[in-house]
């Protein structure tokens, strides 16, 4: 008959989830071990809520050895000699190994806990600053999973974006020890975002606890019992206090820790079996995605994995503090976007843990604690925590302070590289707002080129050749990114007014170009914008419904890119006027869209705005960014900060809200910019009604188009 418990426990967990509130990121499930029987688990027998993670006490007599003897050797002499002395010890010692090598449970709280066995190593041995690490189930996610990708042989490493004072460091650096003081003959290495940075790391989280590690866990080592560059596993006995000497011995790991400098090429002659890239978002001094390219090749043997890759962060500005080049890293390391080889791009997984969970604080009114006794966080708590902390930084106007806080203590993975505030013309809040939705993959957009169907512009004979239609190629390589285009049946629309080609589609969208020069070399040879605004239709939209759901009213394609040449930059623009069958509203300031429409015969593409006192159009379609007519600088941003406060929100073209948030007073380098910001004020311009009734003949005087 089976023994009735003496509470009701809870069964064990088959799997662990992580990445299952993330907007950005797949769930991914770990397989758990399955549990012994629950009677030999530490805590059984115990009511639940005291059952809590509980260090192990170390026997008197070894921590007599520890203290009584200089060298390891000599503990362990001791001990060989007088075996049924310490046949309890020897014991220990054994289990101990045991809870290392395969992980360790116990009954937390009324359930049965699994917890790796470098994670039980890092609770029991390590040294977190001046003390040992208190459990936390964040730590045990992290373990789990550093676990789940060393032995998955489709990977190389993860990164791991996280919140500041996280313990990330003191983590990985318990790992690297752990697993470099039990394999033989390999090489562990440190880099961070310089070299300062990487000894700290050295010195302060791997060393300093080398020293304090108990003498039944600590290797041989070479050298002086303070290393400031290497720590050795190599053939002299280790020294536990000062007074010892170093005995020579034949049998060692022959392994070792070092670190180095932050470049791209520091390890790549290496065959590395760990390498750490510690705060790789804030590195400045290389590229750290081209720094973990050259490191790659050293943890491969062929195709096969032989080492491991962990980089660590809490991610510094966008762009100037190094937080680009590590979210282009994380972004191609996505677990379930996988190539044929079954591998992510890089080789490598992303772990991503909220800092509502794990986030070490507690109400100052009640003295509540956020994370109770058994290593849980009280999410809700933490989160609103966090959100009221964010409502005061935007009370205040502080929207850098704002940034900052959010970019320190992220709730979701996109907001670990948010960019910083400062000298944007318009509602910066709304734009990064927008830009972190599309972090990591933007489904509502699509690449490709508009084309002629039966004629190609490299063509000798392209001239020759007559006009047919021109239709829309999806390619990843393509120069417009398109939200929206018209079905075929409504695509290359005209109508013929006295004899000139006219747009019949006008009414749905308008397009704005801005051309680069052929000699632009001060200005850094910009590129040739473009952008497409479509306008608001009552067939696709109510308009008594929420402005946030209109699919219309808003931009659904835009370009930058430096063709060859000028005039192929132009046909691209007529390409797509011609297919969404739309006007042309161009930048001026360089003619060389007037010039090409006009040459190719499609001057009744160009859009001429109208005097709003006469009600005449002007002589010449476009406008001018510099301060000579109506289109002007201050026109431009008069558009943006109109659409900025009410469409950018629901805007899915990231790569113009981008480039929002970067434009300051020169327009120079943001062509796109240029370009959506004719498009915008060519959608908003309405051809006025007259002020008095007029006669009926002058309505049908012939208007000579490009005259």
């Amino acid at each position: 008959m089976e023994k009735k418990r003496p509470y009701n426990y809870q069964e064990a967990e088959k799997v662990l989830i992580v990445h299952d509130d993330d907007p950005d990121l797949v769930p991914v499930e770990i397989e758990l071990p399955d549990a012994p029987p629950l009677e030999t688990i530490d805590g059984y027998g115990l009511a639940p809520e005291d059952q809590v993670f509980t260090p192990p006490v170390f026997p008197a007599k070894l921590m007599m050895l520890q203290k009584k003897y200089s060298t390891i050797e000599q503990c362990f002499s001791e001990i060989r000699k007088n075996k049924e002395y310490y046949s309890e010890e020897i014991k220990f010692i054994q289990n101990e190994w045991k809870k290392r090598m395969n992980g360790y449970w116990f009954f937390n709280n009324g359930l049965p806990t699994y917890i790796a066995g470098v994670h039980y190593f890092y609770l029991v041995y390590w040294h977190h600053g001046r003390k040992r690490p208190d459990y936390r189930s964040r730590d045990r996610k992290f373990y789990l999973f550093l676990m789940m990708c060393l032995l998955d042989k489709f990977c190389c490493g993860f990164n791991y974006p996280k919140f500041r004072r996280e313990g990330a460091t003191s983590k990985v650096a318990c790992f690297i020890y752990w697993l470099c003081s039990m394999e033989m003959n390999k090489h562990y290495g440190i880099q961070s975002k310089d070299e300062d940075s990487a000894s700290e790391v050295f010195i302060e989280h791997i060393v300093n606890s080398h020293k304090k590690i108990m003498f039944w866990f600590k290797p041989r080592s070479r050298g002086k019992a303070d290393p400031q560059s290497k720590l050795e596993f190599k053939s002299v006995s280790e020294t536990i206090s000062k007074k010892g000497t170093n005995l020579n011995v034949v049998e060692s790991l022959e392994s070792f820790i070092d670190f180095g400098t932050s470049t791209a090429g520091y390890y790549d002659r290496a065959k590395l079996r760990v390498h750490y890239g510690d705060e790789e978002g804030k590195t400045l001094e290389c590229d750290v995605y081209d720094r973990f390219n050259k490191i790659k090749p050293t943890l491969q043997d062929g195709n096969t994995y032989i080492g491991f890759h962990i980089a660590t962060t809490t991610v510094g500005e966008m762009v100037k503090g190094g937080g680009e080049k590590f979210q282009e890293k994380v972004k191609h390391s996505m677990f379930h976007e996988r190539g044929s080889d079954g591998e992510t791009t890089t080789g490598l997984y992303n772990l991503f843990i909220s800092s509502i969970e794990g986030l070490n604080i507690e109400d100052k009114k009640t003295d509540v604690k956020f994370i109770d006794k058994y290593g849980n966080s009280d999410k809700d708590k933490i989160k609103k925590y966090l959100e009221d902390k964010r409502a005061d930084y935007l009370k205040s106007g502080d929207l850098n302070g704002y940034n900052e806080f959010v970019r320190q203590f992220p709730i979701y993975l996109r907001e670990c590289f948010r960019a910083s505030a400062g000298g944007c013309h318009f509602d910066e809040k709304i734009l990064m707002d927008r830009i972190e939705e599309f972090r990591f993959g933007n489904p509502h957009k699509i690449r490709g080129d508009f084309h002629w169907k039966d004629k190609n512009w490299k063509d000798k004979d392209f001239f020759l050749k007559p006009d047919t239609e021109v239709v829309f190629t999806p390619s990843s390589k393509g120069r417009w990114w398109v939200s929206w285009y018209p079905p075929q049946n409504l695509s290359n629309r005209s109508i013929n007014v006295y004899g000139v080609k006219v747009p019949a589609m006008k009414h749905t969208a308008v397009a704005g170009g801005d051309p680069f020069k052929v000699n632009d070399a001060k200005y850094h040879r910009s590129n040739g914008g473009g952008a497409i605004y479509r306008k608001f239709d009552m067939s696709a939209d109510d308009i008594n419904s929420d402005p946030m759901t209109w699919k219309t009213d808003n931009f659904c394609a835009t370009y930058s890119y430096r063709p060859d040449t000028v005039d192929e930059y132009c046909e691209d623009m007529l390409m797509a006027c011609i297919y969404y069958g739309i006007e042309m509203f161009p930048e001026i300031n360089v003619d060389a869209l007037l010039r090409h429409f006009k040459k190719r015969g499609y001057p009744g593409y160009l859009y001429y705005q109208t005097d709003i006192k006469t009600g005449k159009k002007f002589k010449n379609a476009g406008g001018y960014t510099v301060e000579r007519s109506q289109t002007s600088h201050e026109n431009i941003l008069g558009a943006y900060l109109y659409w900025v406060a009410n469409r950018a929100a629901c805007c899915v073209h990231d790569e113009l809200l981008n480039e929002c948030l970067e434009v300051r007073d020169d327009m120079l380098k943001f062509d796109r910019f240029v370009a959506g910001g004719y498009a915008l004020i060519a959608s908003t311009r309405q051809d006025p009604k007259p002020l008095e009734t007029v006669r009926v003949q002058p309505y049908h005087r012939k208007f000579q188009y490009g005259k």
